[in-house]
């Protein structure tokens, strides 16, 4: 009877750790092994992008429709584009006061209500962690539509995914299932952070930054003009209230 009461134990036992170890999978979401290809995720890449197209004839300071230099993708946009005040915001994923910024913007869209949208671009800083890998991320959410929720999870949990090393991937494939509450299409996910369209749509945001002679980020331009964080919301005020 100790014996059969003891297997009994075993297999209840082995039940519950096959399904924790089943909860654990399903919220942590892995790509399939040779799935991922961490080459197509260097500064280098996105360089000799830019060297090999002509964005001469692009006004940096207007909204650009998709198109082959986008990689057919549309501008990431937060609030109505029609608005009377347009922030263009240069940002880096992997930079500590962008991530500060964040905060900042999402209080002034509230602040003026309608009045103000962002023209969100990432900006390449060489040298810093996984920046590539969050940047293509993040494309490749805005994609299926879950890009503003998708760059809000980036920034706050920043410290975290910063210094991953091969796991970044996966880390933001959970980011993602969290940002589309599990509605996302995690596979298509992954390929369209490796497809020549959203590296084409990184490459475009870095070049149009080069064009405005960007030095850092986060970098703000209203009107052709470079106005600092600090001064934003005066500049804003300025305007929204004539």
């Amino acid at each position: 009877m100790k014996r059969i009461i003891g297997i009994i134990s075993g297999l209840a036992i082995l039940a519950l750790m096959i399904g924790a170890s089943v909860m654990i999978l399903s919220k942590t979401p892995e790509p399939s092994t040779g799935e991922i290809d961490y080459g197509k995720f260097k500064y280098e890449n996105i360089m000799k992008l830019i060297d090999s197209t002509d964005y001469s004839s692009v006004n940096p300071d207007s909204i650009v429709a998709a198109s082959t230099i986008t990689g057919d993708l549309p501008e990431k946009i937060i609030g109505d584009p029609n608005a009377k005040v347009l922030i263009y915001e240069y940002a880096d994923y992997a930079c500590s006061h962008c991530a500060e910024m964040n905060t900042a913007t999402k209080r002034l869209l509230d602040k003026y209500n309608g009045k103000v949208a962002i023209v969100y671009r990432g900006f390449l800083l060489n040298g810093y962690p996984n920046n590539v890998e969050a940047a293509s991320a993040a494309n490749a959410a805005a994609i299926q539509g879950y890009w503003e929720k998708y760059k809000n999870l980036v920034y706050s949990e920043q410290a975290t995914w910063l210094y991953l090393t091969s796991d970044v991937v996966s880390y933001f494939g959970n980011l993602f299932v969290e940002a589309s509450e599990g509605k996302g299409d995690l596979e298509k996910f992954y390929a369209d952070m490796q497809s020549e369209s959203v590296a084409k749509r990184i490459a475009f945001d870095h070049a149009m930054g080069e064009k405005v002679e960007l030095t850092g980020t986060p970098t703000f331009r209203v009107n052709g003009e470079k106005i600092s964080g600090n001064d934003l919301e005066t500049y804003i005020d300025d305007i929204v209230n004539r």
